[in-house]
């Protein structure tokens, strides 16, 4: 029995050590694709109206109320705004509302990477092929009339290369199960892995959280400045031919 256990932990710690070392980090191929300079100048009161949304989209727009905390055009960022409620102390220039959605894909890539690519350990060095098809809606509205007075629609899609673990570990059975299925496992897999794979979201989004926010928040504050400038510019106008502005 002893003579038995040797070679059984063997094979056992072998295969361990195979998966472990067939993954691949979370790699985002085309971050630079969605990029902005940030607008600096005149430095804005932005009230974010609540997120309404599913689980999967709420990250997004968690990375976006980040960015625009930060954003150099922001002078203070109220979140979970309501019309409804009274803020003290605090008076928008703008109130913004964004709605994110998301759809994860996978490739038929995949299959070809674990079979017959596992004999290279193509997983390990390349990745599997994911795809983020994210989609974000945001609305400007005037805080003194409530009417949409800038619209920004913006889709970005990343593109991602993973292995996890547990992938790796099925890729590479192709090696350390041959004997047994000829390497039918890795095939297996390969077909099963042409869908996304959930456990890549996490360090998807640790990847993504600043690029991504900060591109948005661009895309928000650019129509927001726009909107503030030309309100600025009319009010000046009324003051100068002794008009009274709009009462809120």
């Amino acid at each position: 029995m002893p003579a038995l256990r040797i070679p059984v932990l063997a094979l056992t710690g072998c295969a361990m050590l195979l998966a472990i070392g067939c993954t691949h980090p979370m790699r985002v191929t085309n971050l630079r694709q969605y990029r902005l300079p940030p607008t600096d100048g005149q430095k804005l009161n932005v009230a974010v109206l609540p997120f309404h949304g599913g689980a999967d989209a709420r990250p997004f727009f968690a990375h976006v109320i980040g960015a625009l905390v930060a954003h150099p055009a922001v002078l203070e960022l109220r979140d979970e705004w309501s019309w409804n409620t009274y803020h003290p102390g605090f008076e928008p220039d703008v109130v913004v509302s964004i709605a994110t959605r998301a759809k994860y894909r996978g490739s038929g890539w995949n299959f070809p990477i674990t079979w017959p690519g596992f004999v290279l350990f193509t997983h390990s060095w390349n990745g599997y092929f994911y795809f983020a098809d994210v989609h974000a809606d945001i609305l400007i509205h005037d805080p003194a009339t409530r009417k949409v007075v800038g619209h920004a629609p913006l889709n970005v899609t990343y593109s991602m290369r993973h292995c996890d673990t547990e992938r790796g570990f099925w890729a590479s059975s192709g090696w350390w199960m041959a004997p047994i299925t000829f390497t039918g496992s890795a095939l297996l897999s390969g077909l099963v892995f042409t869908g996304y794979d959930e456990n890549a979201t996490r360090p998807f989004h640790n990847r993504i959280r600043k690029p991504f926010g900060r591109y948005v928040a661009e895309n928000v504050m650019r129509p927001a400045l726009e909107f503030a400038r030309e309100r600025d510019r009319r009010r000046g106008a009324d003051a100068a031919a002794g008009l009274s502005p709009p009462r809120p």
